[in-house]
């Protein structure tokens, strides 16, 4: 059996559960809304993935092993924090507006835009022509 101890986080309107070297935070209000403003976004991306590089897939399918389960969630632990998720959320919104500009761009034959990561760099949105190469400025 585990043995958990509560404290407070740095937050104390979502407490910080400690046990066996997890952290694990309480399910507040707030995780609610978020998992819930997530899975939306989620379903919006899922339509548009198969426009999405490999890469892009691989990446989502990272971000979305790291979302609490239905299991977690009903047990009231779970391991990212509402700062967490609204991290993930402000990405997960970013990932649907490239898949939906992707969509738009392909359906009206405009250039398209993507996602470049260059070393040591953060993403960024880079317009694409048609023919694949990136537009000069």
């Amino acid at each position: 059996m585990h043995r958990w101890r509560r404290v407070g986080g740095a937050d104390e309107s979502q407490p910080v559960i400690h046990g066996r070297g997890v952290m694990r935070y309480a399910v507040t209000s707030r995780t609610e809304s978020l998992v819930a403003e997530l899975a939306g976004l989620a379903e919006a991306a899922q339509q548009r993935l198969a426009l999405a590089s490999a890469e892009a897939q691989r990446e989502w399918e990272a971000v979305r092993f790291r979302w609490p389960s239905e299991v977690e969630l009903r047990k009231g632990v779970i391991e990212l924090s509402d700062d967490d998720l609204a991290v993930m959320r402000s990405k997960v919104m970013r990932f649907v507006s490239i898949l939906g500009a992707v969509a738009s761009a392909r359906s009206s034959n405009a250039e398209i835009p993507t996602v470049e990561r260059r070393a040591g760099a953060n993403l960024r949105l880079e317009l694409v022509s048609s023919g694949g190469h990136p537009r000069r400025p």
